[in-house]
């Protein structure tokens, strides 16, 4: 008999059978299942904290490590600009005197602000007040003023053009029309009774190339731009003559003598202003306030106002207190007047506070009054040292970035000259003086003159994560200047509370991450041990048929025949990995975000870091711009035009000339390389020509001197080649030392072109004590000498193509006869022209030297 199923008696007896079967085998497998899953787990554990730890402790070493590196790094570049700062030069001293006429102009700002208010209530006209600004102008160092309506436009000015007609100006928001001036256009938005001051450090003016430095303040009787403009002039004398004497006490002299005559003008303003105040009926508490006012938003520590006996009419000072009696230092009463005004020497105790204070007083002729005006110095001490001033504005300028958090400069001689913190440090910044270094940690002061005896950086970095008392990072390294001479040191203290914050936080996440993977994949390992072993029991279920002597059940080992093993241990073996894969992708991301974050923060820090190297860059390029001749220049009988583009920021060609005599002096130098250090050797260069031509007249000799003097102070092998020549003015006579430069060339008044012969000479800087040839030439009237740099024909195109001499050659040919001006445009148009906007690969440089065919006789 068949069953409906199809299956005999027999067949169903022996199901059950197979039932029994499978149900007594069912608990090996739930064994070997959790024998599996139990291993997988305790290795994966294994792993994954093994690699968590490592993980950790690699990241905790690398976070240290990174902080120490840029803690040091920082350190280096505030030591190399201190080291500047200390060092005697040119840029270094225009920068402390940028730094140093911030406080006075903008005191004189907001002086002149209150004297356009005070002379409007007075009923003083335009004119009135024009006159009182250009006599301000005409009696201190004052250039310029700029005084603007509610429309931005300068109705009152002491500038005037060559007819002596007053300037027109307004002030535009748009920096494409005004890329310098629009940066004030802001203060018209500002309210009348409160203060905003914009500072501008010198730059090269656009309309006239002339290095001026401006400070503008807002209105305070109505919305208008209140601005003073000082010009900074680097010439033969004063700031160029006190750079290069070597002498700091000198420098020191000089800065301060800037600060003084700027102090002197406050004096002037504020005099005007209460002959203005008086005119108009003020009290004395009204003018009393003012002045405290001006006290109260400027640097200015104090304004007295005395009759000519020295009896206090009026007084301001920051915290509304005023004075009676006499004005301080009394004494000196009678030699101000004398005098019309006197800068106390050095730097005075103030009786009020025992603070250090430069003083000046003024006793104008045509006033009955006299100004005493008193500036705070902070950081000076007793030492009566301006450039300490510069010292302690640059460390606050460092530590407001936040980064170091404090900081603190020494001398030679172990003097604490200047220190700043930030807020974020828990200390307000006057404590950093009353808690020096060493009284924050045993192991700094130690560390500090580790740093002086080895001249090396020294750096403790103590990350804490469990005691935040000893957590931080103190790095000291002495500054030393150009020549190896050490002129103190610093001592830095950088929060690690962040980085220690982050470590900890990323332990957190670690262990969240890791317990949540453990979860996850015990979870997903015991569903793929129970796939892994079903097949397994299966096919062992089937050998067990064959074992009793029982017919297997196909049915039970179809899914697995269905395939070969081979495949489906591949199966297995690919979704394990892929588990595992995954869970390492995760982990490398998260390690990835971490890396990126800290280079995302050391990216921020280095550009804050460059920031501060390009201000430097741009103040070296508004020097060497300064420095380079350019320009047409009609001597008489010959007329001449120079022009320099440097390839960088600053560029190592120089073009220089001046009359001596009736001698003209020409000097075209090339120094090899471009960048910062040729800049250094031109300008080293151009000095080493310039003394030597003081202490020769033949060219020869003044080149021989040159060179002597380059090479021994040539550190990096730097040379410099140049035409140095002599043009009699009166006879064309023409006396030149050619130093392995470019030939120059004659161009005729009949479009001829001679190149002239050269002087077998090297390039200077190379070898000591050798002889310069000269040769000597006449240039006829009407001739034109055109003496260049290899950046004319070095430059250029889009097709990698040089322009090369038969270019210039080819253009000489076709303007040769032109002016010099003319000739100079041409040639830059033409190369312009070919290079099609392909920047320059070196320095661009020419003189045109023209001699007249007619002399007009004077």
């Amino acid at each position: 008999m068949i069953e409906q199923n199809g299956s005999t008696p027999e067949d169903t007896g022996a199901m059950t059978l197979r039932q029994r079967i499978l149900h007594s085998l069912s608990p090996r497998g739930h064994r070997l299942a959790t024998v599996v899953f139990v291993a997988n787990v305790m290795l994966l554990i294994i792993t994954v904290l093994a690699v968590s730890l490592t993980l950790l402790i690699s990241s905790t070493n690398g976070r240290r490590d990174q902080a120490r590196n840029t803690a040091e790094q920082t350190a280096n570049l505030i030591a190399e600009i201190y080291a500047s700062i200390g060092e005697i030069s040119i840029p270094n001293v225009a920068r402390t005197v940028d730094a140093l006429l911030n406080a006075p102009m903008t005191a004189q700002a907001f002086a002149a602000a209150h004297l356009v208010q005070a002379a409007a209530a007075a009923g003083y006209d335009t004119s009135e007040v024009i006159n009182i600004l250009s006599s301000i102008t005409e009696e201190t160092v004052l250039d310029e003023f700029w005084i603007t309506d509610v429309s931005g436009f300068a109705y009152l000015t002491n500038v005037r053009d060559d007819q002596g007609e007053l300037v027109p100006f307004g002030f535009s928001p748009n920096p494409a029309e005004q890329p310098q001036a629009y940066k004030f256009y802001g203060l018209l938005e500002t309210e009348v009774d409160t203060f905003e001051v914009v500072t501008q450090p010198a730059q090269v003016r656009e309309v006239d190339r002339n290095v001026y430095k401006y400070v503008g303040t807002n209105g305070i009787d109505q919305a208008r731009v209140v601005q003073v403009g000082n010009q900074i002039i680097f010439s033969n004398e004063g700031l160029l003559n006190q750079a290069l004497a070597g002498d700091r006490t000198d420098v020191s002299a000089t800065v301060e003598s800037e600060l003084v005559d700027n102090i002197r003008v406050v004096g002037t303003i504020l005099d005007h202003y209460v002959m203005a105040s008086e005119a108009a009926g003020y009290s004395a508490e009204e003018i009393s306030a003012h002045l405290s006012r001006i006290t109260a938003n400027t640097s200015i520590g104090e304004i007295l106002v005395a009759d000519r006996s020295g009896n206090t009419l009026y007084s301001g000072f920051p915290d509304g207190s005023q004075h009676s009696g006499p004005i301080y230092y009394p004494e000196l009463v009678e030699t101000v007047i004398e005098r019309t005004w006197l800068a106390h020497p050095g730097t005075m105790t103030h009786p009020k506070d025992n603070g250090q204070y430069k003083q000046v007083s003024i006793a104008r002729p045509s006033s009955d009054h006299i100004i005493q005006v008193g500036l705070p110095l902070y950081g000076v001490a007793g030492s009566g040292n301006i450039l300490y001033v510069v010292y302690q504005d640059e460390a606050e300028i460092l530590v407001e970035r936040g980064y170091p958090e404090a900081l603190w400069i020494l001398n030679q001689d172990e003097e604490l000259v200047a220190a700043a913190e930030t807020e974020r440090a828990g200390v307000e910044i006057g404590e950093v003086w009353n808690r020096p270094y060493n009284s924050r940690s045993p192991d700094v002061e130690q560390l500090y003159r580790l740093a002086q005896e080895t001249g090396e950086i020294q750096s403790i970095v103590r990350l804490g994560l469990f005691n935040p008392e000893q957590r931080g990072a103190w790095v000291t390294t002495p500054i030393v200047i150009e020549g190896g001479n050490n002129i103190g040191g610093l001592v830095q203290y950088v929060n690690m509370d962040t980085i220690a914050e982050g470590i900890l936080s990323e332990v957190r996440q670690t262990g969240l991450v890791t317990m949540l993977l453990l979860i996850f994949t015990g979870i997903a390992t015991y569903f793929g041990s129970r796939l892994l072993t079903r097949p397994i029991e299966k096919i062992a279920d089937a050998a067990r048929y064959v074992e009793t002597g029982e017919q297997p059940d196909y049915a039970l080992i179809e899914p697995v025949a269905s395939r070969s093993d081979e495949i489906g241990s591949l199966a297995r073996v690919f979704q394990d990995m892929s588990i595992q894969v995954f869970n390492r992708e995760e982990v490398l991301e998260t390690l990835v975000s971490e890396r990126t974050s800290e280079l995302q923060s050391t990216n921020r820090q280095l550009r804050r870091a460059q920031r501060a190297i390009n201000q430097d860059l741009e103040m070296a390029k508004v020097v060497q711009a300064a420095l380079v001749r350019e320009g047409s220049v009609d001597l008489e009988t010959f007329t001449t035009c120079s022009r320099m583009n440097p390839a960088q920021l600053v560029g190592g060609d120089f073009v220089d000339f001046q009359v001596i005599d009736d001698v003209l002096f020409i000097v075209v130098g090339d120094v090899s390389g471009k960048g910062v250090a040729s800049a250094l050797f031109m300008a080293a260069s151009q000095a080493a020509i310039k003394f030597a031509a003081a202490e020769h007249s033949h060219v020869g000799k003044i080149t021989e001197t040159a060179n002597d003097r380059l090479c021994s102070q040539n550190p990096m092998g730097l040379f410099v080649t140049a035409i140095i020549a002599k043009v009699n003015l009166k006879t064309g006579v023409v006396d030149y030392v050619s130093a392995g430069h470019e030939p120059p060339y004659m161009l005729g008044q009949d479009g001829s072109r001679t190149t002239l012969p050269g002087t077998r000479g090297i390039a200077a800087g190379v070898l000591e004590e050798i002889e310069f040839n000269t040769r000597q030439i006449i240039m006829q009237p009407g001739e034109t000498l055109f003496i260049y740099t290899d950046g004319l024909t070095d430059m250029v195109n889009t097709q990698g193509e040089l322009y090369g001499k038969h270019r210039l050659e080819q253009i000489l040919d076709e303007i040769g006869t032109q002016t010099p001006h003319d000739i100079v445009e041409g040639v830059w148009s033409n190369i312009a022209e070919f290079s099609a906007g392909t920047a320059a690969a070196d320095d661009m440089t020419c003189l045109v030297l023209h001699r007249k065919t007619v002399t007009t006789e004077v």
